[in-house]
Parts: C-alpha cells; sequence; structure tokens
C-alpha cells in the first residue's frame, strides 16, 4: 500500500513537471522567440488595405546578432511602402523594410523583411512588428505566415531565392476583385 501511494505521487510530481516545462505550447526551439501573427481584416477587396501585426514574445538574443521578422504573403498583396512600425514596451519606431516578390511562377508569394538589432530594441524582451498591404489582384485562397530568425552579422540580407522560411503562426487572407 504504501509503494502504490508513492509511485502514485511520483506520477502525479512527473506529469506536473513534465507540464511545467512547457510541453510544446508554443516556443520553437533555435528561434530568437515565439510568434503570432494578426491580419485585420483577414479578407479585402482589390485596392484596399490590410494591417498585418506579428507579435514576438519571449525574446532572446545572441551576441553580435541580427534579428529577422520575415512575413510571407500571396503575391496578390504588395507592401505599402514605408508604413512598417515596430513597437516594444518603451519605444516605437518607423521602419523602412526591405521586401521581395518571388518570380509568380515559383511559389506565388512576397515576403516583407524587418531587420532589427539589438541597438534597436534596447533590451526588449518583446515586440509587435506592423505594416500594411494592399490588395493588387484576386487571392481565391492564401495566407499570410510569420517567421523569425537570428542572421549572421556579417551578411544579414534576405534573400529571395532561398528564403530559410519556416512558417511559425499563419492566418488565411482573401483579396475579392
Amino acid at each position: 500500500m504504501l509503494m502504490q501511494h508513492f509511485l502514485a505521487s511520483l506520477t502525479v510530481l512527473l506529469i506536473l513537471f513534465i507540464s511545467g516545462c512547457g510541453g510544446g505550447g508554443g516556443g520553437t526551439s533555435g528561434n530568437p522567440g515565439n510568434v503570432q501573427i494578426e491580419v485585420s481584416p483577414s479578407r479585402i477587396d482589390t485596392g484596399d488595405r490590410m494591417l498585418i501585426r506579428v507579435h514576438i514574445n519571449s525574446l532572446g538574443f545572441f551576441e553580435n546578432e541580427f534579428v529577422v521578422v520575415k512575413v510571407r504573403c500571396p503575391s496578390g498583396l504588395g507592401y505599402v511602402q514605408d508604413s512598417t512600425i515596430v513597437k516594444t514596451n518603451n519605444a516605437s519606431e518607423n521602419f523602412s523594410s526591405q521586401w521581395s516578390s518571388l518570380e509568380r511562377n515559383v511559389d506565388e508569394s512576397v515576403y516583407v523583411v524587418t531587420t532589427l538589432t539589438e541597438g534597436n530594441l534596447n533590451g526588449a524582451t518583446s515586440l509587435q512588428v506592423s505594416f500594411y498591404m494592399e490588395g493588387e489582384f484576386a487571392v481565391s485562397s492564401g495566407a499570410c505566415a510569420a517567421d523569425i530568425d537570428h542572421s549572421n552579422p556579417d551578411d544579414p540580407r534576405f534573400d529571395v531565392s532561398d528564403p530559410r522560411f519556416s512558417s511559425l503562426s499563419q492566418m488565411d487572407v482573401r483579396v475579392i476583385e
């Protein structure tokens, strides 16, 4: 009886320990933070705009590296130039984002890329990157997705031919003509 009570208590402790370790609940190993994308509205007409927000929590830096926030959307959406704003707990800053449109026969995507340094964020552990996309032509079904990575400070540029993109969060979008 004492042994059964001991084993039952040990089992409960192990379950509590394992669930306290996260259990796969959102963070992705190797990424500089936890990511959630938000699109509003998710359905627009051509010529209209949608707001994309990427929320990043538990942000971490490795010494002398950049954090690259990448958003991939269907090619029917175009980036509204100079609309990127980065908010942290203590500041808002306008950034000009590099954006690239892939050849439409490759994967029908456009990318909005924002590169941040530790100096940009002044030690913040969470941030929000937001910008506008405009409906250029119909998208019957598609998704905007977000990814974040660390980048080599010697070459922080994004390469559209090799985007190294792994969707960490995505939302469906539509553009109606």
